[in-house]
């Protein structure tokens, strides 16, 4: 099998600009958003909370994402944190950061994303029916699809589309929803609890892992 030109090579591996975006998307919006609202308007109790603090989470979010592209202009290379720290802080430093990333920045997030579909889909399908088997199997489905690049990032665009056009399907029908129904803005009012800041750091932790991506 003749080996691939450079050249040859470099253009298979793009996978173009749209695709590229998708990635970030299907990185960003992902089981942190999915089930971070239900806890943060449990602790908050009012909308205007919920979305302050994740205001908050996007100001924090902005400014790391600021930091990174600081680094990664001063030191234009592969291997993201690990380089960084390796090379600002000490080597050690990065070897943790990447086992860190691996187990609790890779392999955590997986984990997170296959247990919330096994939650949200496994009353679909009924009791005693293997919903326990939804997250392992989605988790291998889609190793099996990335086993080539091409394929993947077509499952991919596919995916990142449905979820999107979901979460705009939500916002209308929602803002419809709202809108329609009679104002208990005063009754509810009376009854949310003041503000408490324990649950308003708490909920910026849950924020923090929706932005993380």
């Amino acid at each position: 099998m003749r080996p691939w030109p450079p050249s040859e090579m470099a253009e298979r591996r793009q996978i173009g600009t749209l695709s590229a975006a998708a990635l970030v998307v299907a990185n960003t919006i992902g089981a942190g958003v999915f089930t971070t609202s239900g806890f943060a308007i449990a602790d908050l109790h009012t909308p205007e909370r919920v979305l302050l603090a994740w205001l908050c989470g996007g100001v924090l979010a902005a400014a790391g994402a600021v930091s990174y592209g600081a680094m990664a202009r001063h030191i234009p290379e592969s291997g993201g944190e690990y380089t960084f720290l390796a090379q600002v802080v000490h080597p050690f430093a990065g070897f943790v950061a990447g086992w860190v990333s691996l187990l609790g920045g890779f392999t955590a997030p997986i984990a997170a994303a296959a247990l919330t579909l096994q939650a949200y889909f496994g009353p679909l399908i009924g009791p005693g029916l293997g919903e326990e088997w939804i997250g392992a199997g989605a988790i291998v489905l889609a190793c099996v699809a990335h086993l080539r690049l091409q394929r993947g990032v077509h499952l991919q665009n596919i995916a990142v589309a449905i979820k999107v056009s979901l979460l705009i399907a939500f916002a209308v029908i929602g803002g419809w929803i709202v809108h329609h129904q009679p104002s208990r803005s005063a009754e509810l009012a009376a009854a949310v609890p003041p503000f408490d800041v324990t649950s308003f750091a708490m909920t910026l932790i849950w924020i923090s892992f929706a932005y993380a991506a």
